[in-house]
């Protein structure tokens, strides 16, 4: 399971998201269950299994039709740690209307990612926090830009 913190250039802002890669089908009860313990907005179940990649979205207490912001971040985990799954762009299956797929292609993601399980992410945060404060900003200002550059782009895409 990874947490990622979509649309943001700073630590512990933007919108959390759970990731949680299936490599085999849960049921619908577990996958509740899990959104339930993390507490977050939203918690993906991304099930590699499948193909296409199948994803589905739960709130703490209920599935939703569609998480914008947890896609996102879905993607970025697939493109980072399973870019055999990726490819250049995810074709997602949701559980909603199945003619309709949401299309991530990798140059318009754009979103802060864990490094490690959700676990371990507030100590190796605020590590990187203690680090190199000036250079650490420096980062956060470009891939800030590179993230408002990207999401103008995609929504010009959605547009058309």
């Amino acid at each position: 399971m990874y947490q990622v913190d979509a649309f943001t250039d700073k630590l512990f802002s933007g919108n959390p998201a759970a990731v949680v890669i299936l490599e085999s089908p849960l049921t619908d009860d577990v996958m509740q269950s899990i959104a339930a313990e993390n507490n977050l907005s939203e918690t993906a179940f991304v099930g590699i299994h499948e193909n296409p990649v199948s994803i589905r979205w739960f709130t703490p207490s209920i599935e939703v039709d569609l998480c914008g912001h947890a896609t996102l971040a879905s993607a970025r985990i697939l493109f980072d740690y399973y870019p055999d799954r990726a490819g250049e762009e995810i074709n997602f299956d949701s559980k909603g209307e199945p003619e309709k797929q949401e299309v991530v292609p990798e140059e318009t993601i754009e979103v802060e990612k864990t490094e490690q399980p959700v676990e371990e992410k507030k100590e190796e945060k605020v590590e990187a926090k203690e680090d190199k404060p000036e250079e650490k900003k420096d980062e956060l200002k470009e891939y800030s830009d590179g993230v408002q550059k990207r999401i103008a782009k995609l929504t010009s895409k959605m547009r058309e």
